[in-house]
C-alpha cells in the first residue's frame, strides 16, 4: 500500500484529475506485464488524495475541462519524455 498522501494510478485521465485537483507528480515508473509490455505507472502526491481519488472512482470528481486538456497533456509529455530517457539508457 502506498504511503499515506501518495497515490500510484496507470490512469493517465486520472492522474491528469489529480493534477487539476493540485496534486503534483512525484515520479513515473515502469513495469512489465506478462506480454513483456511496459506499463507506465504514475506517482501523485498531494493533500486529501484519498478524497480526491474516491470522488473520481465513484463519479463526484468536477474539474475544468481546458485544465483538465493542460494536464493531460503535460503528463503526456512527461511520460514520452521518461520513456524516451528509459529506451537511451537501456541501449548503452
Amino acid at each position: 500500500m502506498p504511503p499515506q498522501g501518495k497515490i500510484a494510478t496507470t490512469d493517465i485521465f486520472k492522474g491528469a484529475y489529480f493534477l487539476c485537483c493540485g496534486c503534483d507528480l512525484d515520479r513515473i515508473s515502469f513495469n512489465q506485464s506478462f506480454r513483456k509490455v511496459q506499463i507506465a505507472e504514475f506517482w501523485i502526491k498531494g493533500a486529501d488524495i484519498d478524497v480526491l481519488d474516491r470522488d473520481y472512482r465513484i463519479g463526484k470528481a468536477r474539474i475544468n475541462p481546458l485544465q483538465f486538456r493542460e494536464a493531460l497533456n503535460h503528463l503526456r509529455d512527461l511520460l514520452f519524455k521518461a520513456k524516451d530517457e528509459r529506451k537511451r539508457r537501456e541501449s548503452e
